[in-house]
Parts: structure tokens; sequence; C-alpha cells
């Protein structure tokens, strides 16, 4: 996995006592579908983890800040409907971090796979431009 300059940006962020969002994009999984705690969904851990490692990273005494997920995911829909919310809410300045999670979703509904191709092209580029 590649690390990014907004990535360590949002850990300098976080170490130096600021607060941060993960926004979260995604199909009925990211929604926390079939769950039957929502504190169980997997934005909800990977949030909890973070954190964790946040405060375990910070230097003794400091008071490290904190991420909160805003988990935007909706069943049955696709990369062009993350890539209109993404347009909107990435710009907040508190989104430190997107995660993305359309693979089954894309998959399944595109027929031609030039087409998911250029989809998700279009997402990442309008993403790495923000």
């Amino acid at each position: 996995m590649q690390s990014s300059a907004k990535e360590f940006s949002v850990w300098r962020r976080l170490l130096g006592g600021a607060d941060a969002e993960i926004l979260l994009l995604g199909g009925s999984a990211s929604a926390g579908s079939g769950i039957s705690t929502p504190s169980r969904s997997y934005g909800r851990v990977l949030v909890d983890d973070l954190n964790r490692r946040v405060a375990a990273a910070a230097p003794p005494a400091s008071q490290p800040g904190r991420l909160s997920l805003r988990n935007l995911a909706q069943g049955s829909t696709r990369t062009p409907w993350a890539t209109q919310i993404m347009l909107d809410e990435a710009r907040d300045p508190s989104v430190g971090l997107v995660v993305w999670e359309y693979a089954m979703n894309d998959a399944y509904f595109c027929s031609e796979w030039s087409v998911l191709r250029r989809t998700v092209q279009t997402f990442l580029e309008k993403l790495g431009a923000m």
C-alpha cells in the first residue's frame, strides 16, 4: 500500500492534538448491512483501531487528536454516486482520510471493464485534485 502526503498530514494533525474525520463512501457492506451491532462495522473498527494507534504513538503527557467516522455509505450505490458526494463532503477541512469501498457494487453493476476502469480513474483523479 502506498502512503500519500495527505495521509502523513493527517497523522501529524492528530499527533499535534487536532481532530480529523474519516469519510467513508461505499455500498451496503460499508453501511453496515447485516451487522447487528453498529459498533462492529468495519468503519467503526477502523476508527477505533487508528485512535488506539495514534494514542500509542503520541509523546508522553500529550493529548492527541481523535478520528471520528462520517459514514455516508448507502446500499445499491456505486462510484459515480460516491464521486458526487465526495466532491461536496471531502472539501470539508475536518475530513482527513477518504475510504472508498465499491469493488463489489462496481463490478456487479458494470458490464464493461473499460467503463469500470474509467469510472474509478475519474474518481481517483477528482480525489487527487482536492
